[in-house]
């Protein structure tokens, strides 16, 4: 006699064979994928054999087989991998066409770190579809201490004078509040103090007199560039800080001493520092935001020029890059410290995250825009991260830290339907990422076809360009 099945066994059973069977609902859509390998950055995996419906700005079904409307635009995905789109959560835009060249590699938000009304106007028009970009979430003006490091930067010295500054930054509307690397403690707290009384975040450079743990715990939401991460976990605690040793005397001292041999990197770092480190941001609402790529340039092989880029890339502007070591003094010495701190760097890199720090992908690089963030990707997965989890770092984790979770970075019913459409699985080899074959931003699909004709114009307007536009954020 056949021996009969449990009732939650039944249950199960029956609960896989519906998963498999087509979608018998009738979507409303205006657009939809079909065929689709679906790319879950949550879980690292793909999944194939998708329809993908969207019906204006949100993504209103994800199964095997849905039955569509008949007036549904459908994109043929046989082949091909859906990723949500790529979020650069640091950059500087210059100049508008800056914008539709993100949109057009497949990033759709980006987090200008050095805002003013400008970049207030582009983040309005872009959300309106006026301009053609990404969405855009930008800070205020940057405040600094004294001297400050870039002219456009704020430079205030006196913790009263903060309240009426922060209040000024939320009323104009920016998103977040962009701290620098000069400010003093007592500065510092009070613009915690004050951004937590109007409701608004700060985020930024954790200033070079301020602990790591301190920031952190004070409610800091990201540090960038890993500033304060190697200060943080240094055997010798009597060491300077070695970040942004261009504009730093103690730090430039440190990488000096590495540069020259009489510091040594053996037991520079102190392991249980690291995992004490790591432990505090596994539990923390902090992102690491390392634009670990970028910062090769204070290395003995800086960026230079990128091959998919250099068309877009202005005279002025190739100029700018290719004097980036003498603009930053580095001396052969520095150059050799600068070289062994970023090895040691990349460890870093690697040891927070598999600790369970929460990592963000930006590039400081808004000349090379999309391909500058695809590079990072790449960076990060280098690092340690491995490419779903660098995947992550500009997909789920940015949607985390605005508070976008299920309306950004994924693929899923009720998101917001920003995707890219790639011609391989980016989980095996990030190259895929490189030529979108096409991009949906708000519900709106472009093809690599649709965006060839401006691109052309821009590389042609781009040629003529003899200076670099310093653009948002260096309002005086």
């Amino acid at each position: 006699m056949a021996r009969q099945l449990p009732a939650r066994a039944l249950v199960v059973a029956f609960a896989t064979v519906a998963a498999c069977r087509p979608d018998s609902r009738t979507v409303d859509a205006d657009l939809a994928f079909v065929n689709v390998n679906v790319v879950d950055v949550a879980a690292g995996r793909v999944e194939p054999g998708q329809t993908v419906a969207v019906k204006g700005d949100r993504i209103v079904a994800v199964g095997p087989s849905l039955n569509l409307v008949p007036n549904a635009r459908t994109v043929d995905g046989l082949g091909r991998y859906l990723i949500p789109g790529l979020m650069d959560m640091h950059t500087h835009l210059s100049a508008e066409h800056q914008l539709y060249l993100y949109l057009a590699g497949g990033v759709t938000t980006v987090r200008h770190m050095a805002g003013d009304s400008l970049s207030l106007r582009w983040r309005a028009a872009t959300a309106s579809g006026a301009i053609v970009g990404p969405r855009i979430v930008t800070a205020g003006p940057l405040i600094d201490g004294k001297p400050r490091i870039w002219a456009f930067g704020i430079e205030v010295t006196d913790p009263a004078a903060i309240d009426t500054m922060i209040l000024a930054q939320k009323r104009a509307g920016y998103d977040f509040v962009k701290v620098y690397s000069r400010l003093t403690p007592a500065v510092f707290d009070a613009i915690i103090a004050a951004a937590k009384k109007y409701d608004i975040e700060v985020s930024g450079h954790v200033p070079q007199a301020v602990p790591l743990a301190h920031a952190i715990s004070s409610g800091m939401r990201t540090g960038e560039h890993f500033i304060g991460v190697m200060k943080a976990v240094l055997r010798d605690t009597t060491l300077a800080s070695p970040d942004l040793a261009a504009y730093d005397p103690r730090a430039r001292e440190v990488v000096l001493a590495v540069g020259s041999g009489t510091l040594s990197t053996t037991d520079l770092i102190d392991s249980a520092k690291v995992a004490a480190l790591g432990a505090m941001l596994a539990g923390a609402e902090f992102w690491l935001d390392p634009t670990h790529d970028i910062m090769r340039n204070f290395t003995s092989r800086p960026i230079v020029g990128h091959p998919d880029v250099a068309r877009f890339v202005s005279p002025g502007e190739h100029q700018m890059l290719s004097q980036i070591q003498q603009f930053f003094g580095l001396t052969p010495a520095a150059l050799a410290g600068e070289d062994s701190l970023y090895r040691i760097r990349t460890s870093l890199v690697a040891a927070l995250h598999r600790r369970g720090a929460r990592i963000i992908a930006g590039t400081d690089n808004a000349t090379h825009n999309a391909w500058a963030l695809k590079d990072e990707i790449r960076a990060l997965s280098a690092a340690g991260l491995g490419n779903a989890a660098a995947l992550r770092a500009a997909t789920l984790e940015p949607a985390a830290y605005l508070g976008k979770r299920g309306e950004l970075g994924e693929v899923k019913t009720g998101a917001i339907a920003d995707l890219v459409l790639l011609a391989a699985d980016p989980l095996e080899n990030l190259e895929a990422l490189s030529r979108p074959e096409g991009v949906v931003a708000r519900g709106v699909w472009r093809s690599a076809a649709d965006f060839a004709p401006r691109l052309d114009s821009i590389a042609q307007a781009q040629a003529r360009q003899t200076s670099p536009n310093l653009g948002p954020g260096t309002e005086k």
